[in-house]
């Protein structure tokens, strides 16, 4: 149908931006970049192409370079849009100039300090590239502050009061925060999981993992970690049905060394 619209009305830049839409939903990513390179001729004051441009080469094409050169387009049409930084800071950061990240980043929050989601990003990066733990905790911790209903900022700190300040009783509140705030995601069990397990409270690793599974029957991270509880538990045919489970709904290349254990 789009193709049709197209052959009618070939300059509508829309047209070309919704059926890279469509590409990309069907894989053939080098069709939608042109598509989407097509859409910002036609209207190159219109910095959403760039943007989305970016991401698919980002992303996708994983080409960091062509990314980063779309996002200073989306940059010099909108610069005043907080968002147009934080998206180059992840192409900064893919290309592993962590100082031009960081600086992207500090930007977007001047011109949004109460956006949650760029005080997340900066905080992940002061936790994974800087090490500045300090720097991190007071970003998610700002998070959370301007937006108690952002779980994903609770999901965040939580990995970080897990993993790097060894407080699991701070990260099962956040876990659970964010369970509260998002019942339907099969990740929010997931993560919570791994607090569970790391306490030793096993039955209730378990039952996350079941709710997991019962939200997504395909989540086969999900089948491949309760396939070793049952097995620490004895439970050898159920842990060997979950295998199986993991085997038929995984790709092979996520993991190789994980189907060949299972």
């Amino acid at each position: 149908h789009y193709n049709q619209a197209l052959a009618l009305k070939e300059d509508d830049a829309w047209f070309y931006d919704a059926r890279a839409n469509i590409y990309a939903e069907l894989g053939d990513y080098d069709m939608a970049l042109a598509d989407l390179e097509r859409a910002a001729e036609l209207e190159p004051e219109q910095r959403d192409f760039f943007t989305r441009a970016g991401d698919m080469f980002l992303y996708e094409a994983e080409d960091p370079q062509r990314a980063l050169d779309s996002y200073n387009m989306a940059v010099e049409r909108a610069p005043d849009d907080g968002w147009a930084y934080a998206d180059r800071a992840a192409a900064y950061e893919a290309m592993g100039d962590i100082g031009a990240a960081l600086d992207d980043l500090n930007h977007a929050v001047e011109l949004d300090a109460e956006n949650s989601t760029f005080f997340i990003r900066r905080g992940l990066l002061y936790l994974y590239e800087l090490e500045d733990h300090d720097a991190a905790l007071a970003d998610l911790n700002m998070a959370v502050e301007i937006d108690p209903e952002n779980a994903d900022a609770y999901a965040e700190r939580a990995n970080f009061f897990q993993t790097y300040a060894g407080d699991l009783e701070a990260a099962l509140e956040d876990r659970n925060t964010a369970v509260a705030l998002d019942p339907e995601g099969p990740w929010r069990y997931a993560d919570r999981f791994h607090v569970y397990r790391e306490m030793g409270r096993d039955d209730e690793a378990l039952a996350d993992l079941h709710r997991c599974l019962d939200l997504d029957p395909d989540y086969y991270w999900c089948a491949w970690e309760r396939a070793w509880v049952y097995d620490s538990f004895g439970q050898r045919l159920d842990a060997v049905t979950d295998f199986q489970q993991f085997l038929d709904t995984s790709p092979e290349d996520d993991c190789p060394e994980c189907h060949d254990e299972a």
